[in-house]
């Protein structure tokens, strides 16, 4: 089959978005469409791996909504989130108007002799706009009539910076700001839960933040039906593998508990299968999944490793207490 893809084009827990293994998520949806509908400025919130950035894509896809990525981390590094809105509403290699030059000329006449020319240029800057302002408004004009967000994604990433958490409260009361709202560009934010929560806890007069964010269903694991779902059109329908017939239940049963059907996971650990079963004959038997588990566990289990081992007291048995507690989480 020369046309077959491979598993990395099709199971992608990181990286670009591939539209084609999306999950339905019905009532995420209809609610995010409802609340696109209304003036307010929408907050996205839900634990990591959840498929928070594919929904947003997904919807604004759907909607023909004209969209930015700020990246709070990029801000965090660069200690300013109007500069990185600005960078981002300004590619690279973009030109922005900064002043104009005008050239004039002086003459003077010789008896007998052609008019001479004398040039010089004089420099005119243009006031520098505010970059907040300056970047909503080239937004506005790259989307045309289109309705236009700016999005602030990871929000977790700018709590321990008391100067940026100033800012975004500054950025979200603006957005009621006559040039916004004659730009008409409203702001998604999306972090996690608990992220939310620290910002609310956090940020001066949170009350008053708060009344201008709306918020959306919190993101959370798929529902078995769309997590088996993203299974059996992955393997079957994008990579034309075979599920053993006999064992197609037991298997995909495996998978949602092993992923708990976290979104990322699951893409995650479909990719591993795939991988192995691709050197199989394209076919996932029941056998595969011991090998996937131990591939995808051990390149995964670091962290839990680490919060463990943080829990425990006695050096010289930590290594036996974490396998031990590991152990015992997984026969639970």
């Amino acid at each position: 089959m020369p046309d077959r893809k491979n598993p990395e084009q099709v199971f992608t827990p990181r990286g670009e978005f591939n539209p084609s293994m999306y999950a339905p998520r019905r009532d995420l949806e209809e609610d995010f469409v409802n609340k696109l509908r209304r003036q307010e400025n929408i907050l996205v919130f839900g634990e990591s791996g959840c498929g928070k950035t594919w929904l947003f894509k997904r919807v604004f896809a759907q909607q023909n909504i004209f969209y930015k990525v700020v990246n709070l981390a990029h801000a965090s590094r660069n200690r300013s989130i109007s500069t990185e809105l600005l960078r981002i509403a300004n590619p690279a290699g973009t030109a922005i108007h900064t002043g104009y030059d005008q050239k004039k000329g002086a003459g003077a006449a010789i008896p007998g002799v052609a008019k001479a020319t004398l040039d010089h240029t004089d420099r005119y800057n243009i006031t520098t706009e505010d970059p907040l302002i300056s970047a909503i408004k080239k937004i506005r004009k790259d989307a045309k009539d289109r309705k236009a967000f700016i999005v602030f994604d990871n929000l977790e990433r700018i709590f321990d910076k008391p100067e940026l958490m100033e800012e975004l409260a500054d950025i979200i009361t603006l957005a009621d700001d006559s040039e916004f709202i004659a730009n008409n560009v409203r702001l998604l934010i999306v972090g996690v839960p608990a992220g939310v929560k620290d910002y609310f806890s956090k940020t001066p007069n949170h009350r008053t933040i708060a009344n201008r964010l709306i918020e959306l269903k919190e993101v959370s694991r798929l529902s078995e039906y769309e997590a088996s779902r993203v299974i059996k059109h992955g393997f079957e329908t994008e990579l034309g593998y075979k599920i053993d017939a006999n064992n197609s239940a037991t298997i995909t049963q495996h998978i949602l508990w092993v992923t708990d059907r976290i979104p990322q996971a699951l893409q995650d650990y479909c990719l591993t299968l795939a991988l192995h079963a691709e050197k199989n004959g394209f076919t996932v038997h029941p056998n595969d999944l011991q090998i996937a588990d131990r591939t995808w566990l051990t390149g995964t289990l670091s962290a839990a490793y680490q919060t463990i081992e943080s829990q425990l007291n006695e050096r010289d048995t930590k290594v036996q207490r974490r396998n031990q507690v590991l152990y015992v989480l997984g026969k639970h």
